[in-house]
């Protein structure tokens, strides 16, 4: 490269500042007399200056990155957990509610020789039982305690059956947000078939006349399936999970 006026040579660092002070307007003969006038050290102080600057705003830029970067990767890791913790418990409810549903429309019921029992031990035995005081009483008193017993059983059952699977379908409604929407309506659908057929036992006991069908036929056969395929599924997907896996890739 030619030198610069005043004989100046262009050395590479003299380059650099060159390309350093062309942004700002300043030409080759003003730099070389600026040279000639302030000396080598002030342009490679004014070029540190700058330097730094840059160091300093690139550096900025990369910590605002970062916490970015942080923060979307912390907001995903919390979004993975609660998934994991909707899935479980729905496994864990739907269990539940199957076992409930099961025991009432299944209809099979054991009972002790109450005629055997004196009054003490019956209401013993009652007070192993998760019943009202009332309904208790009713039962100690009643003349056929066997029929009172299984009445009250029935009530028990089917309570118990209902709030397993209005639970079921509630803890879905309030987390849905977190889950596919095809899971959604698969556990909806089997919680569907199992408080129709809750339902269904419920008219048969307290109308002899209601055509019960096969409520419990679909519920151990159609239901059944269902749950042990959402069983598979959710398996699946919590193993995927923590292998950190992407299931929809597979």
């Amino acid at each position: 490269m030619a030198g610069v006026s005043g004989g100046v040579g262009v050395s590479a660092d003299w380059a650099a500042v060159l390309e350093f002070l062309a942004p700002i307007g300043i030409s080759v003969l003003s730099a070389g007399a600026l040279f000639q006038i302030y000396g080598k050290s002030w342009i490679e102080n004014k070029f540190s200056e700058r330097l730094e600057a840059f160091r300093a705003d690139k550096a900025k830029e990369i910590a605002r990155l970062r916490v970015e970067i942080d923060g979307a990767l912390n907001a995903r890791i919390r979004l993975q957990e609660k998934e994991f913790l909707v899935i479980s418990e729905i496994w864990s409810l739907s269990q539940r509610a199957y076992g409930a549903s099961f025991d009432y429309v299944g209809g099979a019921q054991h009972f002790p020789d109450f005629d055997r029992y004196t009054k003490e031990q019956l209401r013993e035995f009652l007070e192993r039982r998760d019943f009202r005081e009332s309904t208790k009483k009713e039962i100690l008193e009643a003349e056929d305690p066997k029929i009172a017993y299984e009445e009250a059983n029935n009530v028990w059952l089917s309570n118990r059956a209902h709030n397993a699977v209005v639970e079921l379908k509630n803890f879905l409604f309030l987390n849905e947000l977190f889950i596919d929407e095809d899971l959604v309506a698969e556990v909806k659908e089997i919680a569907n078939g199992m408080y129709k057929a809750v339902r269904s036992r419920d008219m048969k006991i307290h109308n002899a006349r209601f055509p019960q069908g096969n409520a419990f036929g679909e519920l151990t056969g159609k239901c059944l399936d269902d749950l042990e395929a959402l069983g598979r599924r959710l398996r699946k997907e919590i193993l995927a999970k923590r292998a950190g896996t992407d299931l929809s890739s597979a």
